[in-house]
């Protein structure tokens, strides 16, 4: 649409907020939506030829701002990724601050690794690690492992519980409370034809989410007013708009193109030579295509010998046990009749080494009884 990047001043596509005024909840809902704060076509058009309100380019295609819906998927992945990187800040710098008087033998990540652990233990691979400079050395910059739309769903739904025991007492409550009302905004964000009813209840439980999530900013990094991010104003201020003018917002989700993403990044990691990833893309994809309708047929397969699968394979079959039964009979018979008292600690090693047991032990009575107990395992 010809948009400046989401850090601008004015990155709402749907109207002319300020980046600074996007924790305002005191608006009513259509406050941003008519004149003159909202947007049209024809308004991106004029201002990209000064460069105003974050208008850069004219936009490519001209589709109306009231049919460009904004994509639930991303809102909750993007918020998501606030959500996540707050928990990951406040762990790192819990480490920080604790380690400070610590000799750096004795530093830890004890925080760090609850967090890592309680995410893990929800089914999700998560790691977090701090990048280096171009020399190597540690940047104090810390990333974290990018999650699928999938993993933020069990996240969102199987963490809150898991953070009070992780958190400091003072924000525990109110970062968990943000999780799970985010949560609960979610699936309300996902259902087919809401009513009037349905969507003012899902805008005032959004503006009471923005006031939670400020509410932490004397306390915690990463909840100031400036964090408040344009998806968020978005699902507070827009989404209910949408919702009601095309009976929600589910329909138009973009899974099905990110799950065409996934399979063409699989596409490009298992099936490729890493040369032209587009290319094979698309000759992987055709020719699932072409060969969709295909099935193998099932070989024909003969006896050539019957007499022999039906009766001489279940007598070589006896045979084989019994002889594999007779081994180790006589093997344990041999094993038995060592003279353990006899033996040097050198050779009691070997032997050892032999049954499959290696072990540190020199002293030659501990090596004598410990080959006795391997002897009596066998034997019995």
């Amino acid at each position: 649409m010809g948009m400046k990047c989401a850090t601008s001043d004015f990155s709402c596509l749907w109207c002319l907020i300020h980046k600074h005024d996007r924790h305002d909840m005191s608006k009513e809902l259509k406050y941003y939506c008519e004149e003159p704060l909202k947007r049209t076509l024809e308004s991106i058009k004029e201002n990209a030829k000064n460069n105003k309100y974050s208008c850069a380019h004219r936009p490519l295609l001209n589709i109306s701002l009231d049919h460009v819906v904004p994509d639930e998927l991303h809102l909750m992945l993007r918020v998501t990724d606030v959500l996540t990187k707050n928990l990951v800040d406040e762990a790192v710098a819990w480490d920080h601050k604790e380690n400070l008087n610590k000799a750096p033998c004795q530093r830890t990540t004890a925080h760090v690794d609850a967090l890592k652990q309680a995410i893990a233990s929800c089914g999700i691979s998560f790691n977090i690690w701090e990048k280096k400079n171009a020399d190597g050395k540690a940047s104090g910059l810390f990333e974290f492992t990018s999650l699928m739309g999938s993993d933020k769903k069990i996240l969102m739904k199987e963490l809150p519980p898991k953070l009070k025991d992780i958190l400091k007492p003072k924000s525990c409550n109110t970062i968990v409370q943000i999780w799970e009302n985010f949560h609960e905004l979610y699936t309300m964000l996902g259902e087919s034809d809401p009513s009037d009813e349905c969507i003012q209840t899902f805008f005032e439980k959004a503006k009471h989410w923005i006031v939670l999530f400020n509410s932490l900013a004397g306390e915690c990094e990463g909840y100031k007013k400036t964090n408040i991010t344009p998806y968020m104003h978005v699902m507070t201020y827009h989404m209910p708009i949408f919702m009601q003018k095309h009976g929600g917002v589910k329909k138009f989700t973009g899974q099905g193109v990110e799950k065409n993403n996934d399979v063409c990044r699989r596409f490009h990691l298992q099936k490729s030579n890493k040369w032209n990833a587009a290319a094979d893309v698309l000759k992987v994809s055709k020719r699932m295509d072409n060969l969709s309708k295909c099935e193998r047929r099932a070989r024909a397969y003969l006896k050539k010998n019957t007499s022999y699968w039906d009766d001489e394979i279940k007598a070589k079959r006896a045979r084989q046990r019994l002889t594999v039964v007779s081994s180790c009979t006589n093997n344990a018979s041999e094993t038995n009749s060592v003279d353990i008292d006899r033996m040097t600690a050198l050779e009691i090693k070997q032997h050892l080494n032999g049954l499959g047991i290696t072990t540190r032990l020199r002293n030659i009575n501990k090596l004598r009884e410990l080959l006795e107990n391997v002897l009596l395992e066998i034997s019995e």
